[in-house]
């Protein structure tokens, strides 16, 4: 029967122990291993029954995880030239050109906009073309809409957002 090796480091003596009569030193840790894949598949399952299975986020997951040490998630581009082309391909749209929205881009290549837009279909919108840029995993659309999110101005009040003016 095998008891497993327990590599001792003192100092400049290097010594090979016998682990304590413990049976089975490697089965453990074959069973450990084991154990903890099958829990793995069992929360998968679990949030399979909870709330819908998407593969391409659970595939974009383990992609970022295996990436984890690169600052710019891999293949995504630097977050200053994402902004340009979010920033540039709202411009070239005649619906968001004039909306002055603002790109916010993480490390990641994560983009949050943010703005006032002058109905619901013009905050989708600009959701949709900056989602649109090659490289941009996800967008976080904090885009205001002016009449839902925020009070209407009239043609005299010159008041945006934050303006307490009664």
């Amino acid at each position: 029967m095998y008891y497993g090796q327990l590599i001792v480091a003192t100092g400049d003596d290097l010594s090979t122990r016998i682990v304590r009569d413990e049976p089975g030193f490697l089965s453990k840790a074959f069973a450990l291993t084991v154990g903890m894949g099958v829990g793995l598949v069992a929360g998968l399952v679990a949030g399979e029954l909870i709330g819908g299975w998407d593969s391409d986020l659970v595939k974009g997951t383990l992609g970022r995880l295996g990436r984890r040490g690169d600052e710019n998630g891999g293949n995504t581009p630097e977050p200053r030239l994402l902004e340009r082309a979010v920033l540039e391909a709202l411009r070239r749209d005649p619906e968001t050109r004039t909306a002055g929205f603002n790109a916010t881009v993480a490390p990641t290549g994560t983009v949050e906009l943010t703005g006032v837009a002058p109905d619901e279909a013009t905050r989708l919108l600009a959701g949709e073309l900056a989602r649109a840029v090659n490289g941009v995993p996800l967008v976080i659309n904090r885009i205001l809409v002016r009449g839902t999110d925020l009070p209407e101005t009239t043609a005299g009040d010159a008041g945006g957002p934050g303006d307490n003016a009664s």
